[in-house]
């Protein structure tokens, strides 16, 4: 299930996504619900547009693993920062900066990551 809202407040565009998904997979302790929250905000100016977001992901186990005496519970919390800038009708450079923080009640799912990445998208 996805629902998705955009609006504008004059030049800046807000979008918030939510999705819910139920998953039957292989395996007995695998079976999991995902919620997620996506929301973002874009101020464009011209090619350029930079626009900063947060997403939150919820991922529950249905049953409890054995080997990890728990039904695992993670919840993922990112920031993100982009900027596009359209260099021409069918070219886009595009920067983004992710920082990600992962809690959970199985220590070895627990992290921190920062990215950041480049692409050269062409639009055709």
């Amino acid at each position: 299930v996805k629902a998705t809202v955009q609006g504008n407040l004059g030049a800046t565009r807000g979008k918030a996504q939510t999705a819910y998904s139920l998953s039957d997979a292989v395996g007995r302790y695998k079976d999991q619900t995902i919620s997620r929250l996506n929301l973002e905000l874009a101020l464009p100016l011209g090619s350029f547009v930079p626009s900063l977001g947060a997403r939150l992901k919820e991922t529950k186990f249905k049953e409890s693993d054995p080997l990890l005496a728990v039904a695992e519970d993670d919840k993922l919390v990112s920031g993100v920062l982009t900027v596009n800038y359209q260099i021409s009708a069918s070219w886009v450079v595009l920067a983004e900066y992710v920082n990600e923080h992962q809690t959970s009640n199985v220590a070895a799912q627990v992290y921190k990551n920062t990215a950041t990445s480049l692409s050269l998208v062409f639009i055709y």
